[in-house]
């Protein structure tokens, strides 16, 4: 989603300001506020567009520090119980949001169990939204 916001902002545009982002990216440096303002709003709207169920799951994962990994087990215990859905339903809802890259599903081969990665943005994201839901009285479990 990163990539396509960066794209859409090079399009049409010079050699001269493409190095510049290049540049500036190379850096580890933002390419401008607008462009993170665009990130944001194309995430909201992706997340916007989940089946109720399963955004309230993926507003859970704030519950969670940033580049750690989860287990994968913990993570559909926990919905089991808070949002009374079957394992076989969150299960399903794990394959979803990682088809959707918003999380990402490791297997551990040697121990035949999976865990679950969230990167520093998505886990801000999940909480910023879960925070501006907060607003409206949301169901979400916080932990701070």
């Amino acid at each position: 989603m990163a990539l396509k916001v960066i794209g859409a902002s090079l399009r049409d545009q010079t050699e001269m300001f493409w190095l510049s982002v290049k540049n500036r990216l190379s850096q580890g440096q933002s390419i401008g506020e607008s462009h993170e303002i665009n990130l944001i709003e194309r995430m909201a709207i992706s997340i916007n567009y989940l089946p109720e169920k399963v955004k309230e799951c993926f507003l859970d994962l704030c519950s969670f520090p940033e580049d750690k990994q989860i287990p994968l087990d913990a993570l559909i215990n926990m919905w089991v119980e808070i949002h009374d859905i079957p394992e076989t339903e969150a299960y399903a809802i794990v394959v979803e949001l990682s088809n959707k890259n918003l999380i990402t599903l490791m297997k551990e081969p040697r121990y035949a169990t999976s865990k679950i990665f969230l990167t520093d943005f998505i886990s801000w994201f999940s909480c910023f939204t879960c925070w501006n839901k907060q607003k409206g009285h949301s169901n979400t479990l916080l932990m701070f």
